[in-house]
């Protein structure tokens, strides 16, 4: 069984990192109003890139955190010309 972690929501306002659910395990989900997915990254807790996806425009998105080994990780999105900055723990 499959767990989703989703982020949703208006990015253009400050939203919580408690905004999104945690912990992840299989699956992390994103979607916006209003807004188009073009890239995430994901940096450990020493910043080491560990996965970047990119898209092409969607509102809504799935990232296969899978493979990632458990801990604290940084999400970054970028959409429109803007960025938003998450955090998620990995289980």
């Amino acid at each position: 069984r499959r767990r989703h972690t989703r982020l949703q929501g208006d990015w253009s306002s400050d939203v919580c990192s408690s905004d999104l659910p945690n912990p992840a395990s299989d699956l992390i989900q994103l979607s916006a109003t209003n807004k188009a997915v073009e890239r995430v990254r994901i940096y450990d807790v020493k910043g080491k890139l560990i996965l970047q996806e990119c898209f092409a425009g969607e509102q809504s998105v799935k990232l296969n955190i899978e493979g990632i080994e458990a801990g604290f990780y940084t999400l970054e999105i970028f959409a429109n010309r803007e960025k938003a900055v998450r955090h998620f723990i990995k289980n």
